[in-house]
């Protein structure tokens, strides 16, 4: 889906919060952008964010 690819960009280049980008996204409940997005990828947009994070700085927790 073309939202949930445009969500792991933002989550990727930006540091907006996670409402900011659903909203972005056209999701205006976070509880069914948090679904559709665990539906997809089958993790959180948070936990999305964090290994992108991790597999850029490995050594920083």
């Amino acid at each position: 889906e073309f939202r949930i690819r445009k969500t792991c960009i933002l989550l990727q280049e930006t540091n907006d919060k996670l409402t900011d980008i659903s909203y972005k996204c056209g999701y205006e409940n976070m509880s069914f952008f948090h679904r559709q997005f665990k539906k997809y990828m089958q993790i959180t947009p948070y936990e999305y964010r964090k290994s992108i994070f991790k597999s850029v700085h490995p050594f920083i927790e």
